[in-house]
């Protein structure tokens, strides 16, 4: 699985705030690692995630991403562009309905460990109703994710909250 990470900031509930997106795409679809960031004290991944998803397709559909301090394969954005174009093409516009699809993509909640109220690394997948409403679905422990969906993905997102430093 190609896969690309970056810092990405947003606008929370109270300025400005920020994450680590990690991006992987195999022959299904994309998958979206959205990762808090330990010494972020801004608006926090899960209150803000349908921010960050809308915020995030914007940046990727107007080729606004920083990506500076990317690793991996930024030819990802190309693809996740071009596939958002054309669903919201097909849609007369690109709607939540479709940014959030699982068929185009999986988005997956991550906090590191010893980050938020679990001691070990949490990935949760979250799908969105046709208003863009998120639902949680049961967290899962770094094992259980690599299972759901894919070592490469999972151990990036892991590697480069890592790096998240002050």
């Amino acid at each position: 699985m190609r896969t690309l990470s970056f810092n990405f900031k947003f606008n929370g509930f109270v300025g400005e705030g920020r994450c680590g997106i990690t991006i992987g795409t195999n022959a299904q679809r994309y998958v979206i690692v959205c990762s808090q960031k330990r010494y972020d004290h801004g608006t926090s991944v899960t209150n803000a995630l349908e921010i960050i998803a809308t915020d995030l397709a914007n940046a990727v559909i107007s080729n606004r991403v920083v990506t500076k301090d990317a690793r991996g394969d930024v030819s990802i954005l190309e693809g996740l562009r071009t596939s958002w174009k054309s669903v919201g093409t097909a849609a007369r516009g690109l709607t939540l309905r479709s940014l959030y699809s699982e068929e185009l993509a999986l988005w997956i909640e991550h906090y590191p460990a010893n980050t938020g109220m679990f001691s070990g690394e949490r990935f949760t997948q979250v799908v969105f109703d046709e208003a863009g409403n998120p639902s949680w679905l049961a967290g899962k422990n770094t094992e259980k994710a690599i299972a759901a969906y894919g070592a490469d993905i999972i151990k990036k997102a892991i590697a480069f909250s890592k790096e998240d430093i002050k």
